[in-house]
């Protein structure tokens, strides 16, 4: 018999610090706590940026938030009018 794990105590369970970088390892970014706010977006932006129908965003208290690093911010007008600021790493391989 299959056993029915309820998504809020999984998410509970979920163990911190969580460490994510960018393909070459130049940018990291390291959580001490869950999200805040999760996103799914299916924009134009979206699809070209991951390519892919859609792109999932974390938003996450800034005390708990360790980033490191060189990165670079740019800011651009999307398609449909609204301003897009993105971090890229810098001087990186990928």
């Amino acid at each position: 018999m299959a056993e029915h794990i309820d998504k809020r105590t999984a998410t509970q369970a979920a163990t911190y610090p969580k460490t994510a970088s960018c393909t070459c390892g130049s940018l990291t970014a390291t959580v001490a706590a869950p999200p805040q706010m999760t996103h799914a977006c299916s924009c134009l932006d979206c699809q070209r940026g991951t390519g892919s129908s859609f792109s999932y965003s974390a938003f996450f208290a800034e005390d708990a938030v360790r980033s490191g690093g060189e990165a670079r911010r740019y800011r651009r007008s999307s398609d449909a009018g609204r301003w897009q600021e993105t971090v890229r790493s810098a001087g990186s391989a990928c």
